[in-house]
Order: structure tokens, then C-alpha cells, then sequence
């Protein structure tokens, strides 16, 4: 919700055309709160990293995450994944207690010791009913076996909890994606800097970019890496990072590389498919990706949570839900599934789900206060109240208040509230949160303040530095949506109309309604504020009244403060379009 509370909401990322994905396998929603433990699932909790050097510890959450990607090939075993695991490393919690939150009848607890050329991998499995160690096995083998260490736990447990294993997940489980030890390092470096990367990060993208470059110049044939590469590079224009050709040229070399290598291994299986979706919105190719993945793994969450991401965009979004919901079940800790299923809620006014949701991640990251304000955030979208805000605002610290993300939110209140002076003093102190939007939105969001309140020298001053920047953007990325809706916002404001107006059209060609369900109605809201900020009330209305209509990431709530309708206030046909209790209901 942060970033679309009020004002200009859209997306910064590279848009492409969306294709219509092959038929999906049916979904049925799950909703269990904690699941039943069935006799062949298990969690493996972090390995502890014993190594003398404790820089390792990429290498010790590597062999973790490996190991669980071998286990989800056994088609009879479920197993929870990494990210509801890891809130475990170093708990003090009993194992029935950890079984029984994620439940699950087993668990696997070990270590990983390193030195030099040697590697100790220890593990001991545990029923978690019973707390009875069903078999306990230390491996001591040269570094360039830790795939041999990884292939005989898998088994060992498929073998504990009576799965079967085909042929072809015994071959899976004995391949070596690498025989270079050092290549090895740096694929599992970059990936635990991916992994930690947040949103939009470009540092973290770039510390990945080049560790995976140096994992397949120490081997170039390790299909893996070079996937992950390309999927890098696909992030860097999905994220708005950077669209370039040159930079989608290297993500299409690289995942060619990738299958050109080991077209029929499941991790380079996913990683086309992820490089489809990000790359090139290539909905078919990623779907074909993720539904032949399935049939190789098919209790891996993010076969499900990626098909739910393609479902929304096409404006399946009852089936999407179904679909996250699903890839909860599996790993029910995963804040991304989470974040995707608030985005859905959100989206189709489900708000006492959203808040269900929202709430979840606040018990789950307690220590994230921006969690919090999402959950305020929620709350106003919903309901139109600031009673949560002013609640979370009166028990925070100074520091918490003053801090980067405290300061981003009291100046979205403060337009909620109309307290224009309070806003403009904050945007002076802090003119741009950079974890929650890039420069050129926040300027507009500012712009649009100010615009409403007659103050155009600082209209002026926020948005000029930003337009001369946008106009190379375009040029660099003619493909961009977001980058001709930023310029045609920019333009708008600064009272250059027409050519405003066309350039944000242009955003609105490139992602249409019909071929994104997703950013397109965004579009659309910011066609409506164009109207606005031009005097044209009836084609504004209009837009306003058919947006409520459909699912998208606004609300009566939003529409009612936004700066950019302040020449609609008043209207009797803006009040009546506020004041519609069917224009706040749940879509489905």
C-alpha cells in the first residue's frame, strides 16, 4: 500500500506486451491456519555454520537451500520452504513446538563445518510427535563432494519416510552442476546477496551481477549460474533499474547459455521461467516453465506463487488468490507470498482479508516499523480513518517518528488531513524515501500538493530537475509505460498540457487494461488525475466512476484526499461517487 495511499500511484519497472499463458492446473484455495502434519512432510531447519571462519556462512545456507531443492523433487514428500524456515535459526523453541506451527511431522537439524578443501555435514531427523531422532548421519568428504553429501541426505530421509524415488529423481539427485569449488563460492554468494536484496535495490543487484559473472568464468558450464545471471539482469529492468537493449541482450545470452547447458534440470526449468516473466512479460513461456516444473516438483511453492503473479496480471483474480493461498500452504512464513496475496486483496476491496494479511506480517516482522504504518496505511484505504494512524503515531518514539520511513507516512497523513504547512515542512526535511519510490514519483506526488494549493514556484522547483531527465529516459527506453506516464505527469503540472497528455497516452498503449489487469487500471487513475489537474470534470468523472468498477489499487478512500481531485471537490457527482456504499465492496 505505501506509495499508493494518495496522490500519483504508479509503477517504475519495463512493461512489455502480456501473451496469453497455456492452461493452468486447477487450484483449490487453502485457508488452514495451521495444517495437519502428514506423515511424509518435514522442515530443515538452518544448518549451524561451525566453521572457524564464520565469513562462510553463505556457504552453509547454500548447502541448506540445496538441499531442500533436492528434497522437493521427491514427489510423495512436503516440505516446507526456506523462507518459513529461517525465522528458526537460533531458536530456543522445542521441536513438537516448531512442528506444530509449521505442520509438519519432521524435522532435520544440522551442521556444516568447513576447512580448507574439507567440508563435515551433519544431520539427525526428528519426529516431531515423538521428539524421537529417527536417524542421525555425519558425512566428512573433500569440497568438491558436497553434492554427493547433499544427494545422500535427500535419499537417506525419502528412505526414513518411506517416499519413493523414481529414476528420474535419482538422477536429478546425483548430477554435479559444477565441479569448480570456487565457482561453487560465488554462485552461492550471489544467490544469498539476490535472496537478501530488497526491492529495487540496484547496490544488491549489481554485488549479484558480479559474483555470477565470476561463477561462470571459473566454470563456464555451470547452467545454474549462468541462469541466475540472466535472471539478474532481468530484474535490473523489470525493477526500473535499467531497460536497456544491451541489458536485456545479456539476460537473453545468458539464459540461453543456461538451457543450452542443461535444458532438463529443474533449477535452470525455473530459472527460464522466472527470466520470461521478468525480462519480457512472456506469460506463455513462463507458464509453460512453471506447469513443466510442477511436474517435476510438485510441492514447490513457487511453481504456485509464480502462476498466481501471471493469473493476476491476466484479471484471473479469484484463480490467482486460489493460487497464493496454495504456495502459503507450503511455505507459510514467505512474507514476498504474503505482500502478493495483500496486493490481490487490495486490489479487489477484500479489506477484511487485507487487514487479516497485513496484520500477519506485523506479528511476523515485529521489528519492521514499516509494517506498521502498511497496517495504518491499510486501515485509512479501507475505511476512510485515521484513528489508526493517529494511534501507532502517539505510541512511537521520537526517533521512530523522525526516522526515514516515520517521516514518509506523516506527510502522506498530512495531506490526508489537509495540513498543508505540516507537509511541505517534511518535504523539505526529507524530499524522498528511496525504499519506498524512485525520485521523479516523489516529486510528483509533492508537485501535485502543491499544485493544489496555488503554490506553482514550488511545482516548479520540485519537478524541473526531473523533467530534463525523463525526456533521455524515453529516449533510452522508449519502452518504458512508466517512464512516458512520469514525463506526461511532469508535463501536466508544469502546464505543458498537450504534450502531457500524449505522452501519458503513450504510457497507456504500452499497457493497456486488456493485456495488463494489474498496471493498466493505474494508468488509467492517473488519466483520471490528468483530467482533473486540466478542468476537464466530465471526462474525469467518467474515468473515476468506471475505475470503481473494476479491481484496482485505489479506493474512495484514496480518491477522496487526493491533491489531484481538488478541483472536484464539491461536485455533487464526486460526492455521489464517494458516498456509494457499492463503491467500497468487495469485487468477489
Amino acid at each position: 500500500l505505501m506509495g499508493a495511499f494518495i496522490g500519483v500511484a504508479i509503477y517504475w519497472a519495463t512493461r512489455a506486451p502480456v501473451q496469453e499463458p497455456a492452461t493452468l492446473p486447477k487450484s483449490e484455495t487453502v485457508a488452514k491456519a495451521t495444517p495437519a502434519a502428514a506423515d511424509k512432510s518435514i522442515a530443515v531447519l538452518p544448518f549451524t555454520n561451525m566453521s572457524e571462519d564464520k565469513d562462510t556462512g553463505f556457504f552453509a545456507d547454500g548447502v541448506h537451500e540445496d538441499l531442500l531443492t533436492n528434497l522437493a523433487v521427491v514427489a510423495e514428500l512436503k516440505v516446507i520452504s526456506r523462507t518459513s524456515v529461517l525465522q528458526y535459526r537460533g531458536t530456543t523453541k522445542t521441536m513438537r513446538q516448531i512442528g506444530q506451527e509449521l505442520g509438519v511431522a519432521y524435522l532435520l537439524e544440522g551442521s556444516v563445518r568447513r576447512a580448507g578443501n574439507k567440508v563435515r555435514v551433519t544431520g539427525q531427523l526428528i519426529n516431531t510427535g515423538t521428539d524421537e531422532h529417527v536417524w542421525a548421519r555425519s558425512y566428512d568428504r573433500d569440497l568438491t563432494d558436497i553434492f554427493a553429501i547433499q544427494s545422500a541426505i535427500a535419499q537417506e530421509i525419502a528412505g526414513a519416510l518411506s517416499a519413493a524415488i523414481s529414476p528420474q529423481t535419482k538422477k536429478f539427485l546425483e548430477r554435479r552442476p559444477t565441479e569448480n569449488s570456487g565457482a561453487y563460492d560465488f554462485y552461492l554468494k550471489g544467490r544469498d546477496s539476490r535472496n537478501r536484496a530488497p526491492t529495487s535495490s540496484a547496490p544488491a543487484l549489481r554485488e549479484a551481477e558480479e559474483l555470477f559473472k565470476s561463477a561462470v568464468q571459473q566454470d563456464p558450464g555451470f547452467a545454474a549460474a549462468w541462469g541466475e545471471l540472466a535472471v539478474v539482469h532481468a530484474l535490473f529492468a523489470f525493477w526500473g533499474i535499467d531497460g536497456s537493449p544491451a541489458r536485456l541482450a545479456a539476460a537473453d545470452a545468458a539464459i540461453a547459455q543456461a538451457v543450452r547447458l542443461a535444458p532438463e534440470a529443474p533449477d535452470v526449468i525455473r530459472l527460464l521461467g522466472t527470466y520470461a516473466y521478468y525480462a519480457h512479460r512472456d506469460y506463455a513461456r513462463a507458464t509453460a516453465q512453471y506447469e513443466k516444473l510442477a511436474r517435476l516438483q510438485p510441492n514447490d511453492p513457487t511453481v504456485f506463487s509464480s502462476l498466481s503473479l501471471i493469473l493476476r496480471r491476466q484479471g484471473r483474480w479469484a484463480e490467482s488468490l486460489n493460487y497464493i493461498h496454495r504456495a502459503l500452504e507450503l511455505d507459510p512464513g514467505n512474507v514476498a507470498y504474503i505482500r502478493n496475496s495483500l496486493a490481490t486483496l487490495g486490489y479487489n476491496r477484500r479489506w477484511n482479508e487485507l487487514l487479516a494479511a497485513q496484520r500477519r506480517l506485523v506479528a511476523l516482522l515485529p521489528e519492521k516499523l514499516r509494517e506498521q504504518f502498511d497496517l495504518a496505511a491499510a486501515e485509512f484505504t479501507a475505511t476512510g480513518s485515521l484513528q489508526a494512524a493517529d494511534a501507532l503515531l502517539a505510541r512511537l518514539s521520537p526517533a521512530e517518528r523522525d526516522s526515514p520511513v516515520g517521516i514518509f507516512f506523516r506527510k502522506e497523513w498530512a495531506v490526508a488531513r489537509g495540513d498543508y504547512a505540516e507537509f511541505k515542512r517534511l518535504d523539505q526535511l526529507q524530499p524522498i524515501f528511496e525504499e519506498a519510490e524512485w525520485p521523479a514519483l516523489s516529486a510528483i506526488k509533492a508537485a501535485t500538493v502543491y499544485w493544489a494549493h496555488g503554490d506553482m514556484a514550488a511545482v516548479r522547483s520540485r519537478l524541473t530537475p526531473q523533467l530534463a531527465e525523463l525526456q533521455r529516459r524515453v529516449e533510452r527506453e522508449p519502452a518504458s509505460a512508466a517512464a512516458w506516464s512520469f514525463l506526461g505527469s511532469v508535463e501536466v503540472l508544469l502546464e505543458r498540457t498537450e504534450e502531457g497528455m500524449r505522452h501519458h497516452r503513450k504510457a497507456m498503449e504500452l499497457v493497456p487494461e486488456t493485456r495488463d489487469a494489474v498496471d493498466g487500471p493505474t494508468y488509467r487513475y492517473i488519466l483520471a488525475q490528468l483530467h482533473a489537474l486540466t478542468g476537464d470534470k466530465e471526462r474525469a468523472l467518467a474515468e473515476l466512476a468506471r475505475l470503481l468498477r473494476a479491481p484496482g489499487n485505489f479506493s474512495v478512500a484514496t480518491f477522496r484526499v487526493d491533491p489531484g481531485f481538488a478541483k472536484l471537490r464539491g461536485d455533487p457527482r464526486f460526492e455521489a461517487i464517494l458516498n456509494d456504499p457499492a463503491n467500497n465492496q468487495p469485487l468477489f
